[in-house]
């Protein structure tokens, strides 16, 4: 009896799913031969690329997942990759390709209802606020994430949405409340409630956070918990994804 061949595409998911990113990278590489993926294919390939192969494999998989949810009609998801692609330029300074996309995610989103692909806009436009020492826009956009994430159920959104109001209330000198809401995001990523991205995005913002103000204590402590994460799931990320 012939042994049933899986899908290289469904294989590569799965993989993903396990945190075995080299496996699910080179499954994807093979499904990506032998037939066009989807967008939703591409982001998980683009995952997979991101833990293993970095930022050069990464950002041209989601461009192609951007482009072929515009092809799909998906605004919403387009919107989504844009914003993604807009903050990854952003940390490769390269300013104005940054622009162009966060302005991309801008207008899909303006004729669209509002959902937490909105709420991932407002963490960008608030990390953008923040550079530019507007920390009260970056409160408020921050709290508009928080709340679309929970009237969405998208904890990921909601923990994010906290944690970057901490970072503005520590800007504006509110060390003490500022603290707190870093901290409590940071046990949201501990407890493992969000996805290896979200939860990498929290530890670093809060150890940057935290070695800004001289805070080394608690600094060390998320570190030694960020450390134990990425062991835990396969990652490296010190350098890693802020190429710290």
């Amino acid at each position: 009896m012939s042994q049933v061949v899986q899908d290289p595409a469904e294989a590569g998911r799965e993989a993903v799913q396990r945190h075995a990113w080299q496996e699910g990278f080179d499954l994807f590489k093979q499904a990506d031969v032998a037939g066009k993926l989807s967008g939703d294919d591409l982001e998980v390939f683009a995952e997979a690329a991101l833990w293993s192969a970095g930022f050069d494999e990464f950002i041209p998989l989601m461009e192609r997942a951007y482009a072929a949810h515009t092809r799909a009609g998906n605004k919403a998801r387009a919107a989504f990759v844009a914003i993604h692609l807009a903050h990854d330029y952003n940390l490769r300074l390269e300013k104005s390709v940054a622009n162009g996309w966060l302005r991309r995610a801008q207008r899909l989103l303006e004729e669209e209802e509002e959902a937490p692909e909105h709420g991932y806009l407002a963490l960008e436009l608030g990390l953008r606020a923040l550079s530019e020492h507007d920390f009260d826009r970056t409160l408020a956009e921050a709290r508009r994430a928080e709340e679309i994430g929970r009237r969405f159920g998208d904890r990921a959104l909601e923990i994010r949405g906290i944690q970057r109001q901490g970072s503005a209330l520590i800007e504006k000198g509110d060390l003490e409340e500022g603290r707190a809401l870093l901290d409590e995001a940071s046990v949201a990523a501990v407890s493992g409630e969000l996805d290896p991205y979200s939860t990498l995005v929290v530890y670093c913002n809060t150890i940057g956070a935290c070695r800004d103000v001289g805070d080394f204590d608690r600094a060390g402590e998320w570190t030694e918990r960020a450390s134990q994460f990425c062991d835990s799931h396969s990652l490296s990320a010190f350098p890693g994804m802020c190429r710290v």
